[in-house]
């Protein structure tokens, strides 16, 4: 099966799904999957309510659909990405070989350290993979109040222990450039 034939029946996954309104399947063909001019992200979900990724979907400024086709290159995100279970652990796993220091770690949702078992992504404990992938990253982002800050999950009688990114990253030595940003 060559790209094209494979891009149709993405697109036809995509009408089916009634997706197809935000894109057509020439703005399919248009893409440079290799392109590497646009920073890479690794999207990843922790104790959240996936507030924070709802409101980028709804920004008014640029289209959701152009910031992730145009602007960004979405290596995962839990709410866009079709993978799951061990696919996910697959991929992660090679962003963080081959894209060393060459992609962006945005963490939303706090993280859970007393129980790790509380959030868990591909069987593997959170706070392992935030460990993991934030050492390998260019930079890291907290977005949203509970990766920024703790949030709701880190108020005292919560017991998971849940951390933000801030935290996690320092205990665990790691040096890279954070930024937090809430909605």
């Amino acid at each position: 099966m060559n790209r094209r034939e494979a891009l149709k029946k993405f697109y036809n996954i995509i009408i089916a799904v009634g997706a197809s309104s935000f894109f057509s399947f020439e703005d399919l063909l248009a893409l440079d999957l290799k392109q590497t001019n646009k920073p890479n992200l690794v999207w990843l979900q922790g104790s959240s309510c996936s507030g924070c990724s709802l409101s980028l979907t709804n920004i008014e400024d640029i289209p959701f659909i152009d910031f992730i086709l145009e602007f960004v290159n979405i290596i995962y995100h839990p709410n866009i990405s079709v993978l799951e279970g061990e696919n996910v652990a697959d991929l992660l796993n090679k962003a963080y070989v081959e894209l060393k220091d060459n992609y962006i770690l945005v963490v939303e949702g706090s993280i859970p350290t007393v129980l790790p078992h509380a959030c868990l992504l591909a069987d593997i404990p959170f706070v392992e993979w935030v460990e993991k992938m934030s050492k390998n990253s260019q930079n890291c982002i907290g977005v949203g109040t509970c990766a920024s800050f703790g949030g709701i999950t880190d108020m005292q009688g919560i017991e998971t222990g849940a951390l933000p990114l801030t935290k996690i990253i320092n205990q665990a030595g790691i040096n890279k450039p954070l930024i937090n940003y809430f909605c």
